[in-house]
């Protein structure tokens, strides 16, 4: 688990062979931002909003707001 110490955010990684995937869950309800410079997206696989916020290496997360994707490698 990624984040330990954060009360709003549960984030974990999963590797399998070369690909590895994050799992960022947001359990505020309001908005959460996550500094992802070491976790660069790559695919998105699922979320649970219409778009997703990123610039600058901080993910803005919305209340409740998940999301899985890979990581460029």
């Amino acid at each position: 688990m990624i984040l330990k110490d954060d009360p709003n955010l549960f984030v974990y990684l999963r590797k399998y062979q070369e690909e590895t995937i994050i799992v960022i869950g947001s359990f505020s309800t309001s908005e959460t931002i996550m500094d992802i410079t070491n976790y660069p997206v790559g695919d998105i696989l699922i979320h649970n909003y219409e778009d997703i916020s990123y610039e600058n290496n901080n993910l803005k997360l919305r209340p409740y707001e998940t999301i899985s994707y890979r990581i460029k490698e």
